[in-house]
């Protein structure tokens, strides 16, 4: 039998989840139900084989903010709180923080060439 999927955050956890929900909430325009849908996929992404930086995701420009709610919610099974297809967040933890943050800024400006009418701020 499969090992229960785990959607109990700690506190600071719940918190900061709570606030990326209501960040969604303003992005996407969505309802009660839709945010508190948002909230439950990237708490079971992080405690579930995905751990996230949730602080620098709930702080992230529009386009990478957009890019990992809607990459999560298109590519978590539901029943065992993992990520498919190879989808990795781009504020997924990785064993070295300070070489990924470097790539992600990279990562914007050749995107923003690609899709130069997205704003890179809120």
């Amino acid at each position: 039998m499969a090992k229960p999927i785990n959607l109990t955050p700690n506190l600071i956890d719940k918190i900061t989840i709570f606030s990326i929900g209501e960040r969604a909430k303003k992005v996407f325009k969505l309802d009660d139900e839709q945010t508190k849908s948002i909230e439950m996929d990237i708490t079971a992404t992080h405690l579930n084989g995905c751990s996230l930086r949730l602080k620098d995701l709930l702080n992230a420009n529009r386009f990478n903010f957009v890019h990992d709610i809607v990459g999560i919610s298109r590519h978590i099974n539901r029943i065992t709180g993992k990520l498919e297809n190879c989808f990795l967040p781009r504020f997924a933890k990785t064993s070295n923080q300070n070489s990924t943050r470097g790539l992600q800024g990279k990562v914007v400006i050749d995107e923003m060439k690609i899709y130069p009418g997205v704003s890179s701020n809120d």
